[in-house]
């Protein structure tokens, strides 16, 4: 038939740019319209560099798949968990690009809140509204479990890069971050 003779006849790698026998060829949908070619000999660096990770439960996943979704594979996607989505995935971008770890999934982040009733980690009064680095992102803090907590936009303004580690003094009374410092380090 028609299809089957598309299917299997030779095709150009998107990789390598090299026209290759139909049999070493694995097709992958990376764009929402169509799946692209690649040879066997490409895919594992093409697979490499095209992967990244559910938000919710850590699959593995294509990153355009992933890109449609907020990063949420097709068994965790729910429409109600978008914004988290896009706050984490901003947050693990900023760590990555930095070098830094970024793998805080949303049921982290979602305990972590719980943990502080919603509030920020640092006043204990407002709404914790922003996603704050314990350890900034600039002095190698990243966007994982053991750095991230909710602050109101106060207290993250007071805080800036202040680096716990290296003391001194921030806007952020020291018993408020030895209390947020005990909960990132347990």
């Amino acid at each position: 038939s028609l299809s089957e003779r598309h299917f299997y006849r030779d095709r150009i790698c998107v990789s390598c740019k090299k026209l290759k026998p139909a049999v070493e060829i694995v097709f992958v949908s990376l764009r929402f319209d169509a799946r692209q070619a690649v040879c066997n000999s490409c895919y594992p660096k093409f697979a490499e560099d095209n992967v990244c990770t559910c938000l919710v439960c850590g699959k593995a996943m294509f990153r355009n798949e992933g890109m449609r979704t907020n990063f949420l594979c097709k068994k965790c996607y729910n429409p109600d968990l978008t914004p988290e989505a896009a706050l984490i995935k901003y947050h693990r971008k900023r760590a990555s690009d930095c070098g830094n770890v970024s793998d805080l999934l949303i049921g982290e982040w979602r305990k972590t809140v719980k943990y502080f009733k919603g509030l920020c980690a640092y006043c204990l009064k407002s709404n914790g509204e922003c996603l704050e680095h314990f350890i900034p992102i600039s002095n190698g803090g990243g966007t994982s479990k053991t750095n991230c907590v909710p602050s109101c936009k106060a207290c993250n303004v007071k805080k800036s890069n202040y680096d716990y580690r290296a003391g001194g003094v921030c806007g952020i009374p020291k018993d408020d971050m030895d209390r947020v410092f005990e909960y990132c380090d347990s």
